[in-house]
């Protein structure tokens, strides 16, 4: 009241990829059985592959989360994988959505946790029971 002078920051909305943005569960271990891929092994979907139509839907609908998000707020992806599994999971998953295209587009900028964690950090975490690394990654990507 009176005096304080609160300066407004611009809102920031992050997001993770995997299982937030991505269905990766859902890929791993629906869809690559179905394909008969282990649930790890990640690449391009088969032509013709009846997944192709809901992936394609799914895209649309995280384009337009982005946009609205990037209309109401600075926004990022926050992801514990390593590069480049955005831009090549948005490419082989979310069919049609250009998905870089519009996060360049947006200025909507992709931090991959692990390459935001010191070695000092790394040994601490291994050293101190209860203490999880990827814990730390991502808050560090996050205060970026």
């Amino acid at each position: 009241e009176g005096d304080v002078d609160v300066e407004m920051e611009e809102p920031i909305i992050l997001f993770d990829w995997d299982d937030t943005l991505l269905p990766t569960w859902h890929i791993s271990e629906v869809m690559n059985p179905c394909l008969g891929n282990s649930s790890s092994k990640f690449g391009p979907l088969p032509e013709g592959s009846e997944f192709c139509e809901p992936l394609a839907a799914h895209a649309e609908v995280v384009r337009k989360t982005l946009m609205a998000a990037r209309r109401v707020a600075r926004v990022a992806i926050v992801t514990l994988a390593m590069r480049p599994w955005v831009d090549n999971s948005s490419k082989w998953f979310l069919p049609g959505g250009d998905i870089q295209d519009l996060l360049e587009e947006l200025e909507i900028p992709v931090y991959y946790a692990r390459e935001h964690v010191t070695k000092f950090q790394r040994v601490a975490a291994s050293m101190e029971e209860g203490v999880d690394v990827y814990t730390i990654a991502k808050r560090n990507a996050m205060k970026k």
